[in-house]
Protein backbone atom coordinates (compact mmCIF):
# COMPACT_ATOMS: atom_id res chain seq x y z
CA UNK A 1 0.00 0.00 0.00
CA UNK A 2 1.55 3.34 -1.01
CA UNK A 3 1.84 6.28 1.30
CA UNK A 4 -1.32 8.36 1.01
CA UNK A 5 -1.78 12.10 1.07
CA UNK A 6 -4.72 14.22 2.20
CA UNK A 7 -6.40 11.29 3.90
CA UNK A 8 -7.36 10.97 7.54
CA UNK A 9 -8.71 8.46 10.01
CA UNK A 10 -10.63 8.63 13.27
CA UNK A 11 -9.80 6.64 16.40
CA UNK A 12 -12.59 6.44 18.99
CA UNK A 13 -11.59 5.20 22.43
CA UNK A 14 -14.16 3.31 24.48
CA UNK A 15 -12.49 2.97 27.91
CA UNK A 16 -14.82 0.48 29.61
CA UNK A 17 -14.29 -3.24 30.29
CA UNK A 18 -16.12 -5.72 32.47
CA UNK A 19 -12.72 -6.42 34.03
CA UNK A 20 -9.13 -5.55 33.18
CA UNK A 21 -6.67 -8.19 32.06
CA UNK A 22 -3.62 -8.43 34.37
CA UNK A 23 -1.15 -7.54 31.60
CA UNK A 24 -3.10 -4.54 30.26
CA UNK A 25 -1.74 -1.02 30.71
CA UNK A 26 -4.17 0.65 28.28
CA UNK A 27 -6.34 3.54 29.43
CA UNK A 28 -9.32 1.43 30.46
CA UNK A 29 -11.43 0.78 33.53
CA UNK A 30 -13.65 -1.98 34.85
CA UNK A 31 -17.27 -0.81 34.73
CA UNK A 32 -20.45 -2.89 34.72
CA UNK A 33 -22.76 0.03 33.88
CA UNK A 34 -21.08 2.49 31.46
CA UNK A 35 -22.68 5.94 30.96
CA UNK A 36 -23.59 5.19 27.34
CA UNK A 37 -25.68 8.25 26.50
CA UNK A 38 -23.39 10.82 28.12
CA UNK A 39 -20.29 9.19 26.70
CA UNK A 40 -21.50 9.30 23.09
CA UNK A 41 -22.78 12.87 23.39
CA UNK A 42 -19.26 13.80 24.51
CA UNK A 43 -17.65 11.88 21.64
CA UNK A 44 -19.83 13.65 19.07
CA UNK A 45 -18.94 17.01 20.63
CA UNK A 46 -15.26 16.04 20.66
CA UNK A 47 -15.48 15.19 16.96
CA UNK A 48 -16.98 18.61 16.24
CA UNK A 49 -13.99 20.18 18.00
CA UNK A 50 -11.62 18.17 15.82
CA UNK A 51 -13.39 18.75 12.53
CA UNK A 52 -11.96 22.21 11.68
CA UNK A 53 -8.47 20.68 11.53
CA UNK A 54 -9.52 18.05 9.02
CA UNK A 55 -10.54 20.37 6.20
CA UNK A 56 -11.14 18.67 2.86
CA UNK A 57 -9.24 15.46 3.57
CA UNK A 58 -10.86 12.16 2.65
CA UNK A 59 -11.94 9.84 5.48
CA UNK A 60 -10.50 6.36 4.95
CA UNK A 61 -10.98 4.65 8.32
CA UNK A 62 -12.78 4.78 11.65
CA UNK A 63 -11.52 2.57 14.46
CA UNK A 64 -13.42 1.74 17.66
CA UNK A 65 -10.79 0.67 20.18
CA UNK A 66 -10.64 0.18 23.91
CA UNK A 67 -11.27 -1.06 26.47
CA UNK A 68 -13.85 -3.55 25.22
CA UNK A 69 -15.78 -1.91 22.36
CA UNK A 70 -17.96 -4.99 21.89
CA UNK A 71 -19.77 -3.73 25.02
CA UNK A 72 -20.96 -0.69 23.03
CA UNK A 73 -24.64 -0.62 22.08
CA UNK A 74 -24.84 -1.12 18.29
CA UNK A 75 -27.22 1.82 17.99
CA UNK A 76 -24.54 4.10 19.43
CA UNK A 77 -22.12 2.97 16.72
CA UNK A 78 -24.72 3.92 14.13
CA UNK A 79 -25.31 7.32 15.77
CA UNK A 80 -21.59 8.10 15.91
CA UNK A 81 -21.07 7.15 12.28
CA UNK A 82 -24.07 9.25 11.27
CA UNK A 83 -22.54 12.23 13.07
CA UNK A 84 -19.31 11.76 11.14
CA UNK A 85 -21.23 11.19 7.92
CA UNK A 86 -22.74 14.67 8.15
CA UNK A 87 -19.45 15.95 6.69
CA UNK A 88 -17.33 12.96 5.59
CA UNK A 89 -18.49 9.80 3.86
CA UNK A 90 -18.10 6.67 5.98
CA UNK A 91 -19.69 4.46 3.35
CA UNK A 92 -16.39 3.68 1.59
CA UNK A 93 -14.18 3.80 4.69
CA UNK A 94 -12.77 0.91 6.68
CA UNK A 95 -14.83 0.78 9.91
CA UNK A 96 -13.10 -1.43 12.46
CA UNK A 97 -14.30 -2.58 15.86
CA UNK A 98 -12.30 -4.50 18.44
CA UNK A 99 -14.33 -7.29 19.99
CA UNK A 100 -13.89 -9.73 22.84
CA UNK A 101 -14.92 -13.26 21.79
CA UNK A 102 -17.16 -13.38 24.87
CA UNK A 103 -19.48 -10.93 23.05
CA UNK A 104 -19.17 -12.78 19.74
CA UNK A 105 -22.68 -14.18 19.39
CA UNK A 106 -24.18 -14.00 15.91
CA UNK A 107 -27.07 -11.66 16.67
CA UNK A 108 -24.83 -9.04 18.28
CA UNK A 109 -22.27 -9.24 15.48
CA UNK A 110 -25.03 -8.83 12.89
CA UNK A 111 -26.21 -5.71 14.74
CA UNK A 112 -22.68 -4.26 14.55
CA UNK A 113 -22.52 -5.06 10.83
CA UNK A 114 -25.89 -3.37 10.25
CA UNK A 115 -24.69 -0.34 12.27
CA UNK A 116 -21.85 0.20 9.78
CA UNK A 117 -18.90 -1.84 11.07
CA UNK A 118 -17.19 -3.68 8.19
CA UNK A 119 -14.00 -4.99 9.80
CA UNK A 120 -13.48 -6.87 13.07
CA UNK A 121 -10.35 -7.12 15.20
CA UNK A 122 -10.99 -10.05 17.53
CA UNK A 123 -8.98 -10.25 20.74
CA UNK A 124 -8.36 -13.98 20.57
CA UNK A 125 -4.83 -13.90 22.10
CA UNK A 126 -4.78 -17.73 21.98
CA UNK A 127 -7.13 -20.63 21.35
CA UNK A 128 -5.54 -22.56 24.22
CA UNK A 129 -7.53 -22.52 27.47
CA UNK A 130 -4.41 -22.77 29.64
CA UNK A 131 -2.82 -19.73 28.03
CA UNK A 132 -6.11 -17.79 28.17
CA UNK A 133 -6.50 -18.55 31.86
CA UNK A 134 -2.94 -17.40 32.53
CA UNK A 135 -3.64 -14.16 30.65
CA UNK A 136 -6.82 -13.55 32.65
CA UNK A 137 -9.09 -13.48 29.61
CA UNK A 138 -12.89 -13.67 29.93
CA UNK A 139 -13.29 -16.10 27.03
CA UNK A 140 -12.13 -19.63 26.32
CA UNK A 141 -10.87 -21.23 23.11
CA UNK A 142 -14.28 -22.57 22.13
CA UNK A 143 -15.80 -19.08 22.36
CA UNK A 144 -12.99 -17.66 20.24
CA UNK A 145 -13.60 -20.21 17.48
CA UNK A 146 -17.34 -19.67 17.58
CA UNK A 147 -17.02 -15.87 17.48
CA UNK A 148 -14.94 -16.08 14.30
CA UNK A 149 -17.40 -18.54 12.74
CA UNK A 150 -20.32 -16.31 13.69
CA UNK A 151 -18.62 -13.28 12.15
CA UNK A 152 -18.34 -15.06 8.80
CA UNK A 153 -21.87 -16.38 8.97
CA UNK A 154 -23.43 -12.96 9.51
CA UNK A 155 -21.48 -11.42 6.61
CA UNK A 156 -18.13 -9.99 7.75
CA UNK A 157 -15.50 -10.43 5.04
CA UNK A 158 -12.58 -8.67 6.77
CA UNK A 159 -11.66 -10.30 10.08
CA UNK A 160 -8.43 -9.97 12.01
CA UNK A 161 -7.25 -11.52 15.25
CA UNK A 162 -4.69 -10.65 17.91
CA UNK A 163 -2.33 -13.30 19.24
CA UNK A 164 0.01 -12.95 22.23
CA UNK A 165 3.33 -14.75 21.92
CA UNK A 166 5.88 -15.59 24.58
CA UNK A 167 3.75 -15.96 27.71
CA UNK A 168 5.09 -18.42 30.29
CA UNK A 169 2.69 -21.32 29.47
CA UNK A 170 3.39 -21.05 25.72
CA UNK A 171 5.18 -23.85 23.90
CA UNK A 172 5.89 -24.28 20.19
CA UNK A 173 3.17 -26.95 19.82
CA UNK A 174 0.55 -24.65 21.33
CA UNK A 175 1.55 -21.81 19.00
CA UNK A 176 1.44 -24.14 16.02
CA UNK A 177 -2.07 -25.20 17.04
CA UNK A 178 -3.16 -21.56 17.40
CA UNK A 179 -1.89 -20.77 13.91
CA UNK A 180 -3.52 -23.87 12.37
CA UNK A 181 -6.83 -22.89 13.94
CA UNK A 182 -6.55 -19.33 12.65
CA UNK A 183 -5.72 -20.53 9.14
CA UNK A 184 -8.50 -23.14 9.19
CA UNK A 185 -10.92 -20.33 10.11
CA UNK A 186 -9.55 -18.28 7.21
CA UNK A 187 -8.85 -15.11 9.14
CA UNK A 188 -7.67 -12.21 6.98
CA UNK A 189 -5.25 -10.49 9.34
CA UNK A 190 -3.07 -11.50 12.30
CA UNK A 191 -1.45 -9.13 14.81
CA UNK A 192 1.07 -11.19 16.79
CA UNK A 193 2.66 -9.40 19.74
CA UNK A 194 5.20 -10.63 22.24
CA UNK A 195 3.86 -10.32 25.78
CA UNK A 196 5.26 -7.20 27.42
CA UNK A 197 5.12 -6.92 31.20
CA UNK A 198 4.39 -3.32 32.15
CA UNK A 199 5.35 -2.03 35.59
CA UNK A 200 1.99 -0.57 36.66
CA UNK A 201 -0.07 -3.73 36.08
CA UNK A 202 -0.82 -6.86 38.15
CA UNK A 203 1.66 -8.73 35.95
CA UNK A 204 4.22 -6.00 36.62
CA UNK A 205 3.78 -6.36 40.35
CA UNK A 206 4.13 -10.13 40.13
CA UNK A 207 7.27 -9.78 38.02
CA UNK A 208 8.77 -7.35 40.55
CA UNK A 209 8.48 -10.13 43.13
CA UNK A 210 10.53 -12.43 40.94
CA UNK A 211 7.85 -14.37 39.06
CA UNK A 212 8.79 -15.27 35.47
CA UNK A 213 5.80 -14.42 33.29
CA UNK A 214 7.43 -14.49 29.86
CA UNK A 215 9.67 -16.97 28.08
CA UNK A 216 13.38 -16.32 27.71
CA UNK A 217 14.57 -14.14 24.81
CA UNK A 218 15.81 -17.06 22.71
CA UNK A 219 12.50 -18.93 22.97
CA UNK A 220 10.52 -15.74 22.29
CA UNK A 221 12.56 -15.21 19.15
CA UNK A 222 11.94 -18.80 18.07
CA UNK A 223 8.18 -18.35 18.54
CA UNK A 224 8.20 -15.03 16.69
CA UNK A 225 10.09 -16.48 13.73
CA UNK A 226 7.91 -19.61 13.69
CA UNK A 227 4.79 -17.43 13.58
CA UNK A 228 6.28 -15.26 10.83
CA UNK A 229 7.37 -18.20 8.68
CA UNK A 230 4.08 -20.07 9.12
CA UNK A 231 1.97 -17.09 8.08
CA UNK A 232 4.23 -16.21 5.16
CA UNK A 233 4.01 -19.78 3.91
CA UNK A 234 0.22 -19.50 4.09
CA UNK A 235 0.28 -16.47 1.77
CA UNK A 236 0.16 -13.66 4.33
CA UNK A 237 2.15 -10.48 3.75
CA UNK A 238 4.39 -9.58 6.67
CA UNK A 239 3.81 -5.86 6.25
CA UNK A 240 4.75 -4.53 9.72
CA UNK A 241 6.88 -5.89 12.54
CA UNK A 242 3.92 -7.53 14.30
CA UNK A 243 1.27 -7.57 11.55
CA UNK A 244 0.39 -9.99 8.77
CA UNK A 245 -2.38 -9.77 6.19
CA UNK A 246 -3.76 -11.64 3.23
CA UNK A 247 -3.28 -9.64 0.01
CA UNK A 248 -5.63 -6.65 0.03
CA UNK A 249 -6.43 -6.97 3.74
CA UNK A 250 -3.82 -4.74 5.37
CA UNK A 251 -5.18 -2.48 8.10
CA UNK A 252 -5.85 0.88 6.45
CA UNK A 253 -6.14 2.52 9.85
CA UNK A 254 -2.77 1.39 11.16
CA UNK A 255 -1.11 2.12 7.85
CA UNK A 256 -2.02 5.79 8.25
CA UNK A 257 -0.40 5.81 11.71
CA UNK A 258 2.83 4.44 10.30
CA UNK A 259 2.78 6.79 7.31
CA UNK A 260 2.48 10.11 9.13
CA UNK A 261 -1.06 10.91 8.04
CA UNK A 262 -3.68 12.75 10.10
CA UNK A 263 -5.77 10.88 12.62
CA UNK A 264 -8.32 12.37 14.99
CA UNK A 265 -8.37 10.93 18.50
CA UNK A 266 -11.86 10.94 20.03
CA UNK A 267 -12.66 9.96 23.60
CA UNK A 268 -10.77 9.81 26.91
CA UNK A 269 -6.99 9.27 26.58
CA UNK A 270 -7.28 9.25 22.79
CA UNK A 271 -4.25 10.52 20.87
CA UNK A 272 -4.52 12.41 17.59
CA UNK A 273 -1.97 13.66 15.10
CA UNK A 274 -2.09 16.70 12.82
CA UNK A 275 0.81 16.67 10.31
CA UNK A 276 0.26 20.36 9.48
CA UNK A 277 -0.64 21.75 12.89
CA UNK A 278 -1.71 25.36 13.23
CA UNK A 279 1.14 26.82 11.24
CA UNK A 280 3.90 25.91 13.69
CA UNK A 281 4.55 22.33 12.60
CA UNK A 282 3.07 18.86 13.24
CA UNK A 283 1.16 18.44 16.48
CA UNK A 284 0.12 15.63 18.80
CA UNK A 285 -3.20 16.09 20.58
CA UNK A 286 -3.93 14.08 23.72
CA UNK A 287 -7.28 13.97 25.52
CA UNK A 288 -7.60 13.75 29.32
CA UNK A 289 -7.24 10.15 30.47
CA UNK A 290 -10.03 10.15 33.04
CA UNK A 291 -13.35 9.46 31.34
CA UNK A 292 -15.33 11.61 33.78
CA UNK A 293 -13.01 14.57 33.23
CA UNK A 294 -13.21 14.11 29.47
CA UNK A 295 -17.00 14.07 29.44
CA UNK A 296 -17.36 17.01 31.81
CA UNK A 297 -14.88 19.13 29.87
CA UNK A 298 -16.32 18.56 26.45
CA UNK A 299 -20.00 18.73 27.45
CA UNK A 300 -19.93 21.53 29.99
CA UNK A 301 -17.19 23.65 28.50
CA UNK A 302 -17.60 22.59 24.88
CA UNK A 303 -13.88 21.92 24.76
CA UNK A 304 -11.82 18.83 25.40
CA UNK A 305 -9.01 20.50 27.35
CA UNK A 306 -6.61 18.31 25.43
CA UNK A 307 -2.84 18.59 25.53
CA UNK A 308 -1.43 20.00 22.30
CA UNK A 309 2.23 19.28 21.69
CA UNK A 310 4.07 20.79 18.71
CA UNK A 311 6.81 18.47 17.52
CA UNK A 312 10.38 19.76 17.36
CA UNK A 313 12.57 18.75 14.42
CA UNK A 314 14.13 16.04 16.58
CA UNK A 315 10.77 14.67 17.71
CA UNK A 316 9.48 14.62 14.14
CA UNK A 317 12.55 12.71 12.91
CA UNK A 318 12.25 10.18 15.74
CA UNK A 319 8.52 9.69 15.16
CA UNK A 320 9.08 9.23 11.44
CA UNK A 321 11.77 6.60 11.92
CA UNK A 322 9.91 4.78 14.68
CA UNK A 323 6.71 4.46 12.68
CA UNK A 324 7.99 4.09 9.12
CA UNK A 325 10.73 1.56 9.84
CA UNK A 326 8.17 -0.69 11.54
CA UNK A 327 6.73 -1.18 8.06
CA UNK A 328 8.40 -4.07 6.27
CA UNK A 329 8.41 -1.92 3.12
CA UNK A 330 10.65 0.55 4.97
CA UNK A 331 10.93 4.24 4.13
CA UNK A 332 12.15 5.86 0.96
CA UNK A 333 14.47 8.82 1.00
CA UNK A 334 11.75 10.79 -0.79
CA UNK A 335 9.18 10.03 1.94
CA UNK A 336 11.63 10.90 4.72
CA UNK A 337 12.39 14.22 3.01
CA UNK A 338 8.68 14.93 2.54
CA UNK A 339 7.84 14.21 6.19
CA UNK A 340 10.83 15.87 7.87
CA UNK A 341 12.45 18.22 5.35
CA UNK A 342 15.75 16.38 5.91
CA UNK A 343 17.78 13.84 3.94
CA UNK A 344 17.89 10.40 5.52
CA UNK A 345 21.14 9.18 3.96
CA UNK A 346 23.02 12.34 4.92
CA UNK A 347 21.54 12.79 8.39
CA UNK A 348 22.23 9.24 9.55
CA UNK A 349 25.04 8.14 7.27
CA UNK A 350 27.16 6.54 10.03
CA UNK A 351 24.23 4.81 11.73
CA UNK A 352 22.98 3.39 8.46
CA UNK A 353 26.46 2.19 7.51
CA UNK A 354 26.85 0.54 10.92
CA UNK A 355 23.67 -1.48 10.53
CA UNK A 356 24.25 -2.30 6.90
CA UNK A 357 27.37 -4.00 8.28
CA UNK A 358 25.53 -5.77 11.10
CA UNK A 359 22.97 -7.00 8.58
CA UNK A 360 20.09 -5.35 10.41
CA UNK A 361 19.32 -2.73 7.71
CA UNK A 362 19.36 -2.83 3.94
CA UNK A 363 18.86 -0.43 1.05
CA UNK A 364 16.44 -1.60 -1.62
CA UNK A 365 16.39 -0.02 -5.07
CA UNK A 366 18.57 2.83 -6.19
CA UNK A 367 18.78 6.50 -6.89
CA UNK A 368 16.26 8.85 -5.32
CA UNK A 369 13.73 6.04 -4.96
CA UNK A 370 15.86 3.76 -2.80
CA UNK A 371 14.24 2.49 0.37
CA UNK A 372 15.78 1.78 3.77
CA UNK A 373 14.27 -1.12 5.67
CA UNK A 374 14.93 -3.56 8.47
CA UNK A 375 16.05 -7.03 7.45
CA UNK A 376 14.44 -10.13 8.92
CA UNK A 377 17.38 -10.28 11.32
CA UNK A 378 16.98 -6.59 12.14
CA UNK A 379 13.29 -6.85 13.02
CA UNK A 380 13.97 -8.76 16.23
CA UNK A 381 16.53 -6.20 17.40
CA UNK A 382 14.64 -3.18 16.08
CA UNK A 383 14.56 -1.43 19.48
CA UNK A 384 18.36 -1.31 19.48
CA UNK A 385 18.44 -0.02 15.91
CA UNK A 386 15.98 2.76 16.79
CA UNK A 387 18.04 3.72 19.85
CA UNK A 388 21.13 4.08 17.65
CA UNK A 389 19.25 6.39 15.29
CA UNK A 390 17.93 8.49 18.18
CA UNK A 391 21.38 8.80 19.76
CA UNK A 392 22.87 9.92 16.45
CA UNK A 393 20.49 12.84 15.86
CA UNK A 394 22.66 15.98 15.58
Amino acid sequence: MPTVTHHFSIYIHWPYCLRKCPYCDFASQACSDPPHDRFWRACLADWENWRPRVGNRKLVSVYFGGGTPSLIRPGDIHTMLEGIDDHYRTEDAEITMEINPAEGNGERLKDFLDAGVNRLSVGVQSFDDGVLSFLGRRHDGRQAVRALQNAREVGFDNIGIDLILGSRPSVREQLASDLRTALDLKVDHVSAYLLTVEEETPFGRRASQGEALTLDDETCRDHYEFCRDTLRSAGFEHYEISNYARPGKRSVHNWLYWSGEMYAGIGPAAHGYDPIGTGHGPQRLINPQDSGTFMANVLEGQKTDRIVETLSAEMLVKDTLLTALRRRDGISEAEFLSRTGLRLGELFEKTVEKHLSTGWLEWVGGGGSRVLRLTDEGVFVSDGVFEDFFAAFP
